[in-house]
Protein backbone atom coordinates (compact mmCIF):
# COMPACT_ATOMS: atom_id res chain seq x y z
CA UNK A 1 0.00 0.00 0.00
CA UNK A 2 0.98 3.39 -0.83
CA UNK A 3 2.48 5.67 1.77
CA UNK A 4 -0.02 8.40 1.32
CA UNK A 5 -2.72 5.74 1.18
CA UNK A 6 -2.23 4.61 4.49
CA UNK A 7 -2.47 7.86 6.28
CA UNK A 8 -5.73 8.34 4.08
CA UNK A 9 -7.39 4.70 3.74
CA UNK A 10 -10.61 5.25 2.84
CA UNK A 11 -8.99 6.20 -0.57
CA UNK A 12 -8.83 2.84 -1.33
CA UNK A 13 -12.55 2.62 -1.15
CA UNK A 14 -13.15 5.32 -4.17
CA UNK A 15 -16.20 7.66 -3.79
CA UNK A 16 -19.24 6.37 -4.95
CA UNK A 17 -19.90 9.00 -7.79
CA UNK A 18 -23.39 7.80 -9.04
CA UNK A 19 -24.64 10.20 -12.08
CA UNK A 20 -27.64 12.69 -11.86
CA UNK A 21 -30.57 9.78 -11.39
CA UNK A 22 -28.05 7.71 -9.57
CA UNK A 23 -28.55 5.97 -5.67
CA UNK A 24 -27.49 8.23 -2.98
CA UNK A 25 -23.87 8.88 -3.21
CA UNK A 26 -21.41 10.28 -0.30
CA UNK A 27 -21.58 14.23 -0.22
CA UNK A 28 -18.56 15.99 -1.08
CA UNK A 29 -16.89 18.28 1.17
CA UNK A 30 -18.11 21.85 -0.53
CA UNK A 31 -15.87 25.03 0.08
CA UNK A 32 -18.15 27.68 0.42
CA UNK A 33 -21.72 29.08 1.72
CA UNK A 34 -24.46 28.07 -0.94
CA UNK A 35 -24.73 31.63 -3.16
CA UNK A 36 -28.25 32.66 -3.41
CA UNK A 37 -29.86 31.08 -5.86
CA UNK A 38 -33.24 29.41 -7.11
CA UNK A 39 -33.11 25.86 -5.01
CA UNK A 40 -34.37 23.31 -8.00
CA UNK A 41 -37.33 21.99 -9.17
CA UNK A 42 -38.95 18.69 -8.69
CA UNK A 43 -38.66 18.35 -12.21
CA UNK A 44 -37.59 14.85 -13.74
CA UNK A 45 -34.51 13.73 -14.61
CA UNK A 46 -33.07 12.00 -17.23
CA UNK A 47 -33.69 8.20 -17.34
CA UNK A 48 -30.33 6.79 -16.05
CA UNK A 49 -28.92 3.34 -15.25
CA UNK A 50 -26.81 3.75 -11.55
CA UNK A 51 -29.49 3.32 -9.58
CA UNK A 52 -29.03 0.11 -7.94
CA UNK A 53 -25.31 0.81 -7.12
CA UNK A 54 -24.31 1.21 -3.25
CA UNK A 55 -22.07 4.51 -2.10
CA UNK A 56 -18.61 3.40 -1.07
CA UNK A 57 -17.26 4.80 2.05
CA UNK A 58 -16.75 8.75 1.99
CA UNK A 59 -13.32 9.91 2.52
CA UNK A 60 -13.62 12.24 5.34
CA UNK A 61 -9.91 12.11 5.95
CA UNK A 62 -9.21 13.58 2.74
CA UNK A 63 -7.85 17.69 2.77
CA UNK A 64 -10.61 19.48 2.09
CA UNK A 65 -11.32 22.65 0.32
CA UNK A 66 -9.86 25.95 2.87
CA UNK A 67 -12.19 26.53 5.10
CA UNK A 68 -14.78 29.51 4.22
CA UNK A 69 -15.23 30.49 7.79
CA UNK A 70 -16.08 34.13 8.81
CA UNK A 71 -17.41 36.88 6.69
CA UNK A 72 -16.86 37.56 3.03
CA UNK A 73 -14.83 40.30 2.35
CA UNK A 74 -15.59 42.60 -0.56
CA UNK A 75 -13.13 43.53 -3.29
CA UNK A 76 -9.01 42.08 -3.42
CA UNK A 77 -7.16 40.44 -6.24
CA UNK A 78 -5.45 37.13 -6.20
CA UNK A 79 -2.81 35.70 -8.53
CA UNK A 80 -3.40 31.54 -9.26
CA UNK A 81 -1.09 29.90 -10.42
CA UNK A 82 -0.85 27.03 -13.36
CA UNK A 83 1.47 24.08 -14.10
CA UNK A 84 0.59 24.64 -17.72
CA UNK A 85 -0.97 27.52 -20.35
CA UNK A 86 -4.25 26.99 -21.55
CA UNK A 87 -5.22 26.27 -25.57
CA UNK A 88 -8.47 28.05 -26.06
CA UNK A 89 -11.70 29.51 -24.54
CA UNK A 90 -13.60 27.20 -26.23
CA UNK A 91 -15.71 25.62 -23.70
CA UNK A 92 -16.38 22.81 -25.70
CA UNK A 93 -12.70 21.96 -25.35
CA UNK A 94 -12.45 19.92 -22.05
CA UNK A 95 -8.50 19.70 -21.78
CA UNK A 96 -7.69 19.95 -18.36
CA UNK A 97 -5.64 23.18 -19.11
CA UNK A 98 -8.25 24.89 -20.18
CA UNK A 99 -10.14 24.02 -16.54
CA UNK A 100 -9.31 27.07 -14.80
CA UNK A 101 -10.64 29.68 -17.22
CA UNK A 102 -14.47 27.66 -17.82
CA UNK A 103 -16.02 28.63 -14.51
CA UNK A 104 -14.75 32.10 -14.25
CA UNK A 105 -16.04 33.15 -17.55
CA UNK A 106 -18.82 30.57 -18.08
CA UNK A 107 -21.73 29.49 -16.88
CA UNK A 108 -23.68 26.52 -17.69
CA UNK A 109 -27.58 25.29 -18.13
CA UNK A 110 -27.85 22.77 -14.83
CA UNK A 111 -24.37 21.63 -12.99
CA UNK A 112 -23.85 18.73 -11.05
CA UNK A 113 -23.29 19.62 -6.81
CA UNK A 114 -20.95 17.16 -5.03
CA UNK A 115 -23.76 14.84 -4.24
CA UNK A 116 -24.40 14.35 -7.92
CA UNK A 117 -27.51 16.07 -8.71
CA UNK A 118 -28.52 18.48 -10.74
CA UNK A 119 -28.87 21.88 -9.85
CA UNK A 120 -30.10 24.99 -11.75
CA UNK A 121 -27.67 27.33 -13.44
CA UNK A 122 -28.64 28.92 -16.86
CA UNK A 123 -31.84 26.68 -16.67
CA UNK A 124 -34.20 27.24 -13.89
CA UNK A 125 -36.48 24.14 -14.20
CA UNK A 126 -36.48 21.13 -16.80
CA UNK A 127 -39.21 18.73 -17.84
CA UNK A 128 -39.05 15.41 -19.81
CA UNK A 129 -42.13 13.89 -21.78
CA UNK A 130 -43.31 10.91 -20.69
CA UNK A 131 -40.97 8.88 -23.67
CA UNK A 132 -37.93 10.79 -22.66
CA UNK A 133 -37.55 11.94 -26.35
CA UNK A 134 -38.31 15.71 -25.05
CA UNK A 135 -36.30 18.25 -22.45
CA UNK A 136 -38.12 21.14 -22.12
CA UNK A 137 -35.65 24.04 -20.34
CA UNK A 138 -36.61 27.17 -18.47
CA UNK A 139 -34.39 29.82 -18.77
CA UNK A 140 -32.96 32.23 -16.29
CA UNK A 141 -34.38 36.04 -16.85
CA UNK A 142 -32.54 38.94 -16.23
CA UNK A 143 -28.95 37.21 -17.61
CA UNK A 144 -26.52 38.95 -19.27
CA UNK A 145 -23.49 38.41 -21.10
CA UNK A 146 -20.42 39.85 -20.49
CA UNK A 147 -21.01 42.61 -23.74
CA UNK A 148 -24.16 43.56 -21.88
CA UNK A 149 -26.45 41.61 -24.13
CA UNK A 150 -29.26 39.86 -22.48
CA UNK A 151 -29.32 36.13 -22.64
CA UNK A 152 -31.70 34.38 -24.67
CA UNK A 153 -33.48 31.10 -25.77
CA UNK A 154 -31.35 31.74 -29.09
CA UNK A 155 -27.78 31.89 -27.74
CA UNK A 156 -28.77 28.36 -26.16
CA UNK A 157 -29.70 26.90 -30.07
CA UNK A 158 -26.85 28.60 -31.02
CA UNK A 159 -24.36 27.02 -29.04
CA UNK A 160 -25.41 23.76 -29.68
CA UNK A 161 -25.03 23.98 -33.47
CA UNK A 162 -21.41 25.19 -32.28
CA UNK A 163 -20.94 22.26 -30.49
CA UNK A 164 -22.45 19.76 -32.96
CA UNK A 165 -19.21 20.63 -35.24
CA UNK A 166 -16.66 18.49 -34.89
CA UNK A 167 -13.95 21.09 -35.34
CA UNK A 168 -15.50 23.22 -32.74
CA UNK A 169 -17.36 20.43 -30.50
CA UNK A 170 -14.47 18.90 -29.01
CA UNK A 171 -15.88 16.82 -26.15
CA UNK A 172 -19.13 17.86 -26.34
CA UNK A 173 -19.76 16.86 -30.20
CA UNK A 174 -19.49 12.94 -29.60
CA UNK A 175 -22.30 13.31 -27.28
CA UNK A 176 -25.15 15.08 -29.44
CA UNK A 177 -25.66 11.85 -32.04
CA UNK A 178 -29.31 11.58 -30.47
CA UNK A 179 -30.28 15.37 -30.93
CA UNK A 180 -32.69 16.19 -33.68
CA UNK A 181 -33.59 19.57 -32.86
CA UNK A 182 -33.30 22.02 -30.69
CA UNK A 183 -35.82 24.91 -30.69
CA UNK A 184 -36.19 28.24 -29.01
CA UNK A 185 -39.92 28.52 -28.32
CA UNK A 186 -39.51 32.03 -26.61
CA UNK A 187 -36.72 34.11 -25.11
CA UNK A 188 -37.13 31.88 -22.22
CA UNK A 189 -38.02 28.49 -23.30
CA UNK A 190 -35.71 25.94 -24.88
CA UNK A 191 -37.11 22.47 -26.34
CA UNK A 192 -34.79 20.07 -27.16
CA UNK A 193 -35.61 17.04 -29.00
CA UNK A 194 -33.98 13.36 -29.50
CA UNK A 195 -34.12 10.50 -31.89
CA UNK A 196 -33.41 7.81 -29.08
CA UNK A 197 -33.62 7.96 -24.89
CA UNK A 198 -30.66 8.96 -24.25
CA UNK A 199 -29.81 7.86 -20.70
CA UNK A 200 -26.66 10.42 -20.29
CA UNK A 201 -28.02 13.33 -21.30
CA UNK A 202 -28.19 15.30 -18.34
CA UNK A 203 -24.17 14.98 -18.30
CA UNK A 204 -24.41 16.56 -21.60
CA UNK A 205 -26.54 19.49 -20.50
CA UNK A 206 -23.67 19.72 -17.81
CA UNK A 207 -21.25 19.80 -19.77
CA UNK A 208 -22.29 22.41 -22.15
CA UNK A 209 -20.60 26.06 -20.90
CA UNK A 210 -22.86 28.81 -22.99
CA UNK A 211 -20.88 31.22 -24.74
CA UNK A 212 -21.93 34.46 -26.48
CA UNK A 213 -22.66 33.31 -30.56
CA UNK A 214 -21.45 36.80 -31.54
CA UNK A 215 -17.31 35.49 -29.67
CA UNK A 216 -17.67 31.99 -31.71
CA UNK A 217 -15.34 33.57 -33.84
CA UNK A 218 -13.04 34.50 -31.65
CA UNK A 219 -13.01 32.23 -28.63
CA UNK A 220 -9.23 31.22 -29.18
CA UNK A 221 -8.14 34.59 -27.70
CA UNK A 222 -10.76 35.84 -25.36
CA UNK A 223 -14.17 34.54 -24.14
CA UNK A 224 -17.68 36.12 -23.49
CA UNK A 225 -19.72 34.06 -20.89
CA UNK A 226 -22.19 34.55 -18.34
CA UNK A 227 -19.85 34.03 -15.42
CA UNK A 228 -18.72 35.46 -12.52
CA UNK A 229 -15.79 36.86 -14.31
CA UNK A 230 -14.91 38.78 -17.31
CA UNK A 231 -12.05 38.44 -19.46
CA UNK A 232 -9.32 41.27 -19.66
CA UNK A 233 -6.79 40.22 -21.21
CA UNK A 234 -4.44 36.76 -22.16
CA UNK A 235 -0.72 37.03 -22.70
CA UNK A 236 0.56 33.62 -24.15
CA UNK A 237 3.24 31.80 -21.47
CA UNK A 238 2.28 34.52 -18.90
CA UNK A 239 -1.09 35.27 -17.40
CA UNK A 240 -5.04 35.60 -18.43
CA UNK A 241 -6.56 38.50 -16.69
CA UNK A 242 -9.88 38.12 -15.36
CA UNK A 243 -12.22 41.39 -13.28
CA UNK A 244 -15.23 40.99 -11.43
CA UNK A 245 -18.54 40.74 -13.56
CA UNK A 246 -20.48 43.68 -11.55
CA UNK A 247 -23.84 42.37 -13.75
CA UNK A 248 -23.48 38.65 -12.41
CA UNK A 249 -27.13 37.06 -11.88
CA UNK A 250 -26.25 35.95 -8.37
CA UNK A 251 -26.89 39.00 -6.57
CA UNK A 252 -23.44 39.87 -4.27
CA UNK A 253 -21.19 37.32 -5.54
CA UNK A 254 -18.29 37.57 -6.72
CA UNK A 255 -16.62 38.79 -3.99
CA UNK A 256 -12.85 39.31 -5.56
CA UNK A 257 -12.21 42.18 -8.22
CA UNK A 258 -9.65 40.67 -10.18
CA UNK A 259 -8.08 36.84 -11.14
CA UNK A 260 -4.75 36.36 -12.59
CA UNK A 261 -3.93 32.86 -13.52
CA UNK A 262 -0.25 32.62 -14.10
CA UNK A 263 0.93 29.55 -16.06
CA UNK A 264 4.31 28.17 -14.79
CA UNK A 265 6.48 25.95 -17.15
CA UNK A 266 8.72 24.21 -14.06
CA UNK A 267 6.75 22.65 -11.44
CA UNK A 268 9.37 23.52 -8.75
CA UNK A 269 8.94 26.89 -9.28
CA UNK A 270 4.72 26.52 -9.39
CA UNK A 271 5.00 24.75 -5.60
CA UNK A 272 7.48 27.40 -4.30
CA UNK A 273 5.17 30.54 -5.90
CA UNK A 274 2.83 29.49 -3.47
CA UNK A 275 5.36 28.38 -0.52
CA UNK A 276 6.59 32.26 -0.35
CA UNK A 277 3.23 33.61 -1.11
CA UNK A 278 3.96 34.80 -4.47
CA UNK A 279 1.06 33.71 -5.77
CA UNK A 280 -2.12 33.10 -3.65
CA UNK A 281 -3.16 29.09 -4.60
CA UNK A 282 -2.15 26.59 -7.15
CA UNK A 283 -3.82 24.20 -8.95
CA UNK A 284 -2.29 20.61 -10.07
CA UNK A 285 0.20 20.76 -7.92
CA UNK A 286 2.93 18.52 -7.78
CA UNK A 287 2.53 15.15 -5.55
CA UNK A 288 6.46 15.59 -4.71
CA UNK A 289 5.71 18.35 -2.79
CA UNK A 290 2.61 17.72 -0.95
CA UNK A 291 4.45 16.81 2.62
CA UNK A 292 6.32 20.42 2.30
CA UNK A 293 3.35 22.50 0.76
CA UNK A 294 1.41 21.91 3.47
CA UNK A 295 3.43 23.15 6.08
CA UNK A 296 2.72 27.11 4.66
CA UNK A 297 -0.61 26.61 2.62
CA UNK A 298 -3.92 24.33 2.29
CA UNK A 299 -3.44 21.82 0.69
CA UNK A 300 -6.66 19.74 -0.64
CA UNK A 301 -7.40 17.09 -3.39
CA UNK A 302 -9.60 17.59 -5.62
CA UNK A 303 -13.32 15.20 -6.21
CA UNK A 304 -12.29 11.74 -5.90
CA UNK A 305 -12.77 9.09 -8.98
CA UNK A 306 -13.20 12.27 -11.66
CA UNK A 307 -9.93 11.57 -13.49
CA UNK A 308 -7.91 8.73 -14.22
CA UNK A 309 -4.48 8.09 -15.73
CA UNK A 310 -4.17 6.42 -18.80
CA UNK A 311 -1.46 4.64 -21.13
CA UNK A 312 -2.47 4.85 -24.79
CA UNK A 313 -0.64 2.73 -27.36
CA UNK A 314 -1.87 4.31 -30.98
CA UNK A 315 -1.20 1.24 -33.56
CA UNK A 316 -0.62 3.37 -37.11
CA UNK A 317 -4.11 3.98 -38.95
CA UNK A 318 -5.44 1.80 -41.72
CA UNK A 319 -3.31 2.42 -45.03
CA UNK A 320 -0.22 3.41 -43.00
CA UNK A 321 3.06 0.96 -42.87
CA UNK A 322 2.40 -1.63 -40.30
CA UNK A 323 4.79 -1.30 -36.85
CA UNK A 324 5.10 -3.17 -33.91
CA UNK A 325 2.16 -1.86 -32.22
CA UNK A 326 -0.22 -2.92 -35.01
CA UNK A 327 0.11 -6.71 -33.58
CA UNK A 328 -2.77 -6.97 -30.51
CA UNK A 329 0.24 -9.25 -29.11
CA UNK A 330 2.88 -6.36 -28.44
CA UNK A 331 0.43 -4.19 -27.00
CA UNK A 332 -0.34 -6.69 -25.11
CA UNK A 333 2.86 -7.72 -23.31
CA UNK A 334 3.36 -3.86 -23.32
CA UNK A 335 0.28 -3.78 -20.53
CA UNK A 336 2.07 -6.94 -19.17
CA UNK A 337 4.68 -4.82 -18.69
CA UNK A 338 3.23 -2.18 -16.71
CA UNK A 339 3.85 -1.77 -13.17
CA UNK A 340 1.32 0.30 -11.61
CA UNK A 341 2.37 -0.34 -8.48
CA UNK A 342 5.95 1.39 -8.58
CA UNK A 343 4.61 4.14 -10.87
CA UNK A 344 1.72 4.63 -7.86
CA UNK A 345 4.54 4.80 -5.30
CA UNK A 346 7.66 6.56 -7.28
CA UNK A 347 5.80 9.09 -9.73
CA UNK A 348 2.90 9.98 -7.67
CA UNK A 349 4.47 10.04 -4.55
CA UNK A 350 1.93 7.34 -3.08
CA UNK A 351 -0.64 9.41 -4.51
CA UNK A 352 -3.24 6.93 -6.14
CA UNK A 353 -4.64 3.86 -6.51
CA UNK A 354 -4.17 1.04 -9.07
CA UNK A 355 -6.88 0.10 -11.63
CA UNK A 356 -7.30 -1.83 -14.92
CA UNK A 357 -10.55 -0.90 -15.10
CA UNK A 358 -11.99 2.98 -16.22
CA UNK A 359 -14.86 2.95 -13.91
CA UNK A 360 -15.29 2.96 -9.96
CA UNK A 361 -16.67 0.24 -8.11
CA UNK A 362 -20.10 1.86 -8.23
CA UNK A 363 -20.56 2.12 -11.58
CA UNK A 364 -22.73 -0.49 -13.78
CA UNK A 365 -19.69 -0.32 -16.27
CA UNK A 366 -17.81 -1.99 -13.03
CA UNK A 367 -17.10 -5.87 -13.49
CA UNK A 368 -15.45 -7.39 -10.38
CA UNK A 369 -13.55 -10.63 -12.34
CA UNK A 370 -11.89 -8.08 -14.89
CA UNK A 371 -10.14 -6.12 -12.33
CA UNK A 372 -6.89 -8.60 -12.18
CA UNK A 373 -6.58 -9.08 -15.42
CA UNK A 374 -2.87 -7.99 -16.63
CA UNK A 375 -1.08 -8.05 -13.65
CA UNK A 376 2.34 -7.04 -13.76
CA UNK A 377 4.19 -10.05 -15.34
CA UNK A 378 7.52 -9.64 -17.46
CA UNK A 379 8.32 -12.96 -18.34
CA UNK A 380 4.23 -13.03 -19.85
CA UNK A 381 5.84 -9.99 -21.70
CA UNK A 382 8.59 -11.49 -23.28
CA UNK A 383 6.18 -14.36 -23.90
CA UNK A 384 3.74 -12.19 -26.08
CA UNK A 385 6.45 -10.80 -27.75
CA UNK A 386 8.14 -13.61 -29.41
CA UNK A 387 4.69 -15.52 -30.16
CA UNK A 388 4.08 -11.91 -32.14
CA UNK A 389 7.71 -12.17 -33.69
CA UNK A 390 9.76 -9.45 -31.76
CA UNK A 391 11.45 -11.63 -29.80
CA UNK A 392 14.75 -9.33 -30.56
CA UNK A 393 12.43 -6.13 -29.51
CA UNK A 394 12.08 -2.63 -31.41
CA UNK A 395 12.15 0.79 -30.94
CA UNK A 396 9.19 2.40 -29.40
CA UNK A 397 8.94 6.17 -28.59
CA UNK A 398 6.53 7.61 -25.63
CA UNK A 399 5.70 11.55 -25.43
CA UNK A 400 5.31 12.92 -21.96
CA UNK A 401 4.27 16.62 -21.36
CA UNK A 402 6.25 18.48 -19.04
CA UNK A 403 3.61 20.36 -17.68
CA UNK A 404 2.63 17.11 -15.21
CA UNK A 405 6.08 15.67 -14.30
CA UNK A 406 4.44 13.02 -13.06
CA UNK A 407 3.59 11.56 -16.51
CA UNK A 408 7.43 12.23 -17.79
CA UNK A 409 8.44 9.99 -13.78
CA UNK A 410 5.96 6.92 -14.58
CA UNK A 411 6.86 6.90 -18.76
CA UNK A 412 10.46 6.46 -17.44
CA UNK A 413 9.55 3.43 -14.89
CA UNK A 414 7.25 2.18 -17.94
CA UNK A 415 10.97 2.30 -20.50
CA UNK A 416 12.65 0.91 -17.56
CA UNK A 417 10.42 -2.39 -17.61
CA UNK A 418 10.36 -2.35 -21.50
CA UNK A 419 13.86 -2.46 -21.86
CA UNK A 420 14.34 -4.96 -20.02
CA UNK A 421 11.77 -7.23 -22.11
CA UNK A 422 14.11 -5.78 -25.21
CA UNK A 423 11.61 -2.79 -26.22
CA UNK A 424 14.32 -0.14 -26.40
CA UNK A 425 12.20 2.88 -25.70
CA UNK A 426 12.82 6.29 -25.89
CA UNK A 427 10.70 8.90 -23.78
CA UNK A 428 10.48 12.39 -25.30
CA UNK A 429 9.13 15.34 -22.98
CA UNK A 430 7.72 18.16 -25.09
CA UNK A 431 5.67 21.08 -23.27
CA UNK A 432 2.25 21.12 -22.89
CA UNK A 433 1.38 23.49 -25.53
CA UNK A 434 3.14 21.36 -28.07
CA UNK A 435 1.98 17.52 -26.39
CA UNK A 436 -1.58 18.38 -26.30
CA UNK A 437 -2.31 19.26 -30.11
CA UNK A 438 0.34 15.85 -30.97
CA UNK A 439 -2.58 14.03 -28.80
CA UNK A 440 -5.73 15.27 -30.26
CA UNK A 441 -4.12 14.43 -33.85
CA UNK A 442 -3.41 11.42 -32.86
CA UNK A 443 0.30 11.41 -34.69
CA UNK A 444 2.22 9.28 -31.45
CA UNK A 445 3.20 5.71 -30.55
CA UNK A 446 2.54 5.98 -27.40
CA UNK A 447 2.11 8.12 -24.70
CA UNK A 448 0.48 9.06 -20.79
CA UNK A 449 -2.26 11.23 -20.37
CA UNK A 450 -5.13 11.56 -17.81
CA UNK A 451 -9.11 12.07 -18.57
CA UNK A 452 -12.46 12.34 -16.98
CA UNK A 453 -16.11 11.87 -16.38
CA UNK A 454 -16.04 8.21 -16.09
CA UNK A 455 -17.49 8.85 -12.46
CA UNK A 456 -20.79 10.27 -13.92
CA UNK A 457 -22.73 8.22 -16.37
CA UNK A 458 -20.24 5.52 -17.77
CA UNK A 459 -20.83 7.18 -21.12
CA UNK A 460 -18.46 9.95 -19.94
CA UNK A 461 -15.67 7.75 -20.27
CA UNK A 462 -15.77 7.95 -24.25
CA UNK A 463 -15.87 11.83 -24.94
CA UNK A 464 -12.43 11.13 -24.16
CA UNK A 465 -10.24 10.95 -27.25
CA UNK A 466 -8.61 7.68 -26.40
CA UNK A 467 -11.81 6.51 -26.38
CA UNK A 468 -14.00 8.04 -28.42
CA UNK A 469 -15.76 6.54 -31.52
CA UNK A 470 -16.50 10.21 -33.31
CA UNK A 471 -13.91 11.71 -34.84
CA UNK A 472 -11.44 9.55 -33.15
CA UNK A 473 -7.72 10.33 -33.05
CA UNK A 474 -6.37 6.82 -32.54
CA UNK A 475 -9.34 4.95 -34.82
CA UNK A 476 -10.22 7.68 -37.21
CA UNK A 477 -10.60 5.18 -39.81
CA UNK A 478 -12.98 3.37 -37.97
CA UNK A 479 -11.17 0.14 -37.61
CA UNK A 480 -12.25 -0.28 -33.99
CA UNK A 481 -11.62 -3.40 -32.05
CA UNK A 482 -14.32 -5.57 -32.51
CA UNK A 483 -18.01 -5.26 -30.42
CA UNK A 484 -16.24 -1.81 -29.33
CA UNK A 485 -18.55 0.50 -31.81
CA UNK A 486 -21.48 -1.28 -31.88
CA UNK A 487 -21.95 -1.63 -27.85
CA UNK A 488 -21.25 1.43 -26.99
CA UNK A 489 -24.01 2.84 -29.27
CA UNK A 490 -26.18 0.06 -27.61
CA UNK A 491 -25.28 1.36 -24.49
CA UNK A 492 -25.99 4.89 -25.19
CA UNK A 493 -29.25 4.23 -26.90
CA UNK A 494 -31.55 2.26 -23.59
CA UNK A 495 -32.08 3.51 -20.34
CA UNK A 496 -32.88 -0.51 -19.25
CA UNK A 497 -29.93 -0.78 -16.65
CA UNK A 498 -29.37 -5.15 -18.05
CA UNK A 499 -28.50 -4.34 -21.63
CA UNK A 500 -26.67 -1.46 -20.81
CA UNK A 501 -24.15 -3.38 -18.11
CA UNK A 502 -23.94 -6.51 -20.75
CA UNK A 503 -23.36 -4.09 -23.41
CA UNK A 504 -20.39 -2.31 -21.37
CA UNK A 505 -18.99 -5.31 -20.63
CA UNK A 506 -18.56 -6.35 -24.13
CA UNK A 507 -16.92 -2.85 -25.12
CA UNK A 508 -14.81 -3.55 -21.79
CA UNK A 509 -13.86 -7.10 -23.25
CA UNK A 510 -12.93 -5.63 -26.09
CA UNK A 511 -10.72 -2.98 -24.48
CA UNK A 512 -8.43 -4.81 -22.52
CA UNK A 513 -7.89 -7.71 -25.65
CA UNK A 514 -7.01 -4.74 -27.58
CA UNK A 515 -5.21 -3.30 -25.04
CA UNK A 516 -4.59 0.47 -26.53
CA UNK A 517 -6.47 2.76 -23.87
CA UNK A 518 -4.82 0.79 -20.50
CA UNK A 519 -6.22 2.49 -17.44
CA UNK A 520 -3.06 2.78 -14.71
CA UNK A 521 -4.39 4.60 -11.55
CA UNK A 522 -7.40 7.23 -10.02
CA UNK A 523 -6.00 10.68 -10.45
CA UNK A 524 -6.29 13.42 -7.44
CA UNK A 525 -5.82 17.13 -7.97
CA UNK A 526 -4.13 18.48 -5.95
CA UNK A 527 -5.21 22.05 -5.32
CA UNK A 528 -3.53 24.70 -2.72
CA UNK A 529 -4.46 28.00 -1.36
CA UNK A 530 -2.67 30.72 0.96
CA UNK A 531 -4.12 30.88 4.31
CA UNK A 532 -6.19 34.21 3.33
CA UNK A 533 -7.81 33.13 0.65
CA UNK A 534 -11.05 31.42 1.54
CA UNK A 535 -13.63 29.44 -0.51
CA UNK A 536 -11.24 28.08 -3.43
CA UNK A 537 -13.53 25.47 -4.45
CA UNK A 538 -14.02 22.73 -7.37
CA UNK A 539 -16.60 21.27 -9.38
CA UNK A 540 -17.24 17.47 -9.14
CA UNK A 541 -15.05 17.59 -12.71
CA UNK A 542 -12.20 19.51 -10.65
CA UNK A 543 -12.80 22.89 -12.34
CA UNK A 544 -11.62 25.54 -9.81
CA UNK A 545 -14.52 27.77 -8.87
CA UNK A 546 -13.78 31.00 -7.23
CA UNK A 547 -17.20 32.36 -7.66
CA UNK A 548 -17.61 32.38 -3.48
CA UNK A 549 -13.73 32.56 -3.02
CA UNK A 550 -12.50 36.14 -1.12
CA UNK A 551 -8.96 37.20 0.02
CA UNK A 552 -7.97 38.51 4.03
CA UNK A 553 -5.20 40.93 3.11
Amino acid sequence: MSRLLRQIPALLALIAVLAACGGTPAAQPTAAPAAPAEQPTAAPAAPDAEATAAPAEEPTAVPAPPAADGTPVRGGEITIGLNADMISFNGNLLSFVNYPVLRQCYNRLVKFDHAMQSQPELATEWTWSDDYLKLTLKLREGVKFHNGREFVADDVVKNFEFAAQAETGGNVFPRLGSVESVVAIDDHTVEINLSQVTPNFMDTIDMLSIMAPESFETVNQGCIGTGPFKFVERIPGDQIVFERNPDYWKEGLPYLDKITFKPFADAEALSTALETGTIDGGIALPYRDYERLKESANIFFGYAGSLLYVLVLNPPDSGMPDHPLSNKLVRQAIHYALDRQTIIDQALYGVGEATVLPFPTTSIAYFEDLKDAYEYNLDKARELLAEAGYADGFDLEIIATTGYPELVDASQILKNDLDQIGIRTTVTPMENATWTPTLLSGQYQATMTFIGRSHKDPSGLFDNSPFRISNSPIWPDGDFPEGYKENLEKALSTADVATRTEAYRVVQEAMLDASVQIPMSWRFTLFGAVNELKGMSYTVDDEVEFEQAWIER
